[in-house]
């Protein structure tokens, strides 16, 4: 049997929709139908410890760009970012002695914003590169646009740090996405230059800024920033019972027993209180499972090793032609005419 992708029992920091829905206000598109229709209850991103899958964000950001039609949307957002969005991480940042410092504490708490996100920094005779990674890289849903808004709110962010030597500091940005249409908003927002299609998402800066004192430097305040990073961690342990039922469901899918009763009892829960928290998280079984069903499936189909019954199979469907109908449902299409689609994209 296949594995699950790893996106799938991700979450991001909920509050991140709040900066997609002031970037939809400048298009007059309201945000809560979108976020309804990506599974996202809009009355949980006002609360600064929810959490949302990040297969739910990716969708909420692909519907935000089909309605904007503005392939540069992920800036817009990045641009419409209040740091109280991204809980205690900016000012964190903001209260750092150095870059260097600033760089390990963006490291060491990324997970707040989200827990997909692998960071590294490498330092060589060319400066210094701050590589976002991911664990999700090959997942044929990822989009783009994500990854250029937190790129867009570490940039603006590093600007503000260096003050006077932003100029000599920033050097340039590289991107894996394609060269986007509006290539031009993307030169104006970073003023420096940016690679498309490259090897690695990151932001290369002069090494000779690394240790310079940052003019908010405080180590008191960032002392007390990072108490309330380390807290929100802690707490980020104790998670939305639809994240687990969902990790859940993913260990058991392909099996019989990725039922209701059956996930309740591994959440040491009866079905019917189980029902009852799905319930008050706007949420359902039958919802959670479709929704990892079809992830999945538009994954595997994605991979021409794997038959049409092997993907039935590995869904859980007991043969290939409930698949084919759950498939239709979602999409409109069939599997095959997907797979011959996905083929011609590719």
């Amino acid at each position: 049997m296949h594995s699950a992708p790893h996106e799938l029992v991700h979450t991001t920091i909920a509050t991140w929709a709040l900066a997609i829905q002031r970037a939809l206000q400048g298009y007059g598109i309201e945000a809560e139908p979108l976020m309804r229709e990506a599974g996202i209850d809009p009355g949980a991103v006002l609360d600064p410890e929810s959490r949302v899958a990040v297969v739910n964000m990716w969708k909420l950001w692909h519907l935000s760009v089909e309605k904007t039609a503005n392939d540069a949307f992920g800036l817009q957002v990045a641009a419409s970012l209040y740091p109280t969005h991204l809980n205690a991480m900016v000012f964190a940042l903001q209260a750092s002695t150095t870059l260097r410092e600033a760089l390990q504490r963006l490291q060491r708490y990324v997970r707040v914003v989200t827990t997909i996100a692998q960071l590294d920094v490498r330092e060589s005779e060319h400066g210094v590169m701050l590589i976002l990674g991911s664990d999700s890289t090959a997942s044929p849903q990822r989009p783009y646009y994500p990854i250029d808004a937190f790129m867009g709110v570490l940039f603006r962010t590093f600007r503000e740090l260096l003050g006077a030597y932003a100029a000599e500091g920033l050097l340039s940005v590289q991107l894996r996405r394609p060269r986007p249409q509006q290539a031009m908003a993307f030169e104006q927002f970073f003023d420096v230059p940016v690679h498309f299609s490259a090897q690695t998402n990151a932001l290369l800066m002069a090494t000779g800024v690394l240790d310079r004192e940052l003019p908010w430097a405080n180590a008191t305040i960032a002392g007390m920033h990072d108490q309330l990073l380390r807290d929100y961690l802690g707490r980020m342990r104790h998670e939305h019972v639809s994240l687990q039922v969902r990790k859940e469901i993913i260990a058991l899918l392909g099996t019989d027993q990725c039922g209701l009763e059956q996930v309740a009892l591994r959440l040491n829960m009866s079905g019917r209180n189980l029902h009852r928290k799905l319930t008050e998280e706007s949420t359902s079984f039958k919802e959670l499972q479709d929704e990892i069903r079809q992830d999945l499936a538009l994954r595997y189909l994605s991979m021409p090793s794997m038959s049409l019954n092997e993907v039935a199979f590995n869904l859980g469907f007991i043969d290939q032609s409930s698949f084919n109908r759950a498939f239709k449902r979602w999409t409109g299409t069939s599997p095959g005419q997907y797979r011959r689609g996905s083929k011609a994209r590719s």
